[in-house]
This record gives C-alpha cells, sequence and structure tokens, in this order.
C-alpha cells in the first residue's frame, strides 16, 4: 500500500523545477535544486533520505576520493543530499535491491 506522504512528495519532486548538473554531465548526470528555491521541500526530502536512506560509496573516477553518501531511492530516482544542494540521478530500478525500496514512511506535510 502506497503511504500518503510518500505519495505527496513524490508530486511534489514532480512539480520542483531541477537544474542539470552541467559540470558533470558526461561522467556523473544528475540535477540538483538549492535549499532556497523550496525550503518545504528541501527540508522533507533530506529529512527522507536521513531517515530511509541506505549508505553507499561513490568514487567520480578511479583516482579519485571516495565519499560515502546516504541515498534515497524513489520513483526511478536516486536522491543524495551535500550541504544546501539536493542531487538526483536516474537509476535503472531493476538493478535496485529490494532493501533499496522505501519502507513505509510518514514524512512532514510539504
Amino acid at each position: 500500500m502506497v503511504n500518503h506522504n510518500l505519495a505527496h512528495l513524490e508530486k511534489q519532486i514532480s512539480e520542483q523545477r531541477w537544474q542539470n548538473a552541467k559540470t558533470y554531465e558526461k561522467i556523473a548526470p544528475h540535477e540538483y535544486f538549492i535549499d532556497k528555491w523550496n525550503p518545504e521541500l528541501f527540508a522533507a526530502l533530506k529529512d527522507a533520505i536521513h531517515q530511509y536512506g541506505v549508505k553507499e560509496k561513490f568514487q567520480l573516477t578511479k583516482t579519485s576520493r571516495v565519499y560515502t553518501y546516504k541515498y534515497l531511492y524513489l520513483g526511478g530516482y536516486r536522491y543524495w543530499n551535500i550541504g544546501s544542494v539536493l542531487n538526483r540521478a536516474k537509476h535503472n530500478q531493476s538493478h535496485t535491491p529490494e532493501n533499496r525500496q522505501p519502507k513505509q514512511m510518514t514524512l512532514p506535510e510539504v
């Protein structure tokens, strides 16, 4: 059963303007928005990532530093937060293990 707050969050996400990250479009394509553009959605999504995300390692190139981020898999995207920026990238759901799928959540209203 779909959680109503999760459905509401997905609706808000779909209405948000996302900016293409041009600097990384060839090596790590993704989109982002900053907290000032939509503080309420930023806070709700950041909270969902914190509560329901999974930790994974990220390395931009074979010689670059390895970072660990918390990712939330939701609606065909992978979301993560760095400071005042929320990022998302498309992912192939067929390669997403069940434990990456969000559990039933209760999120703050946006």
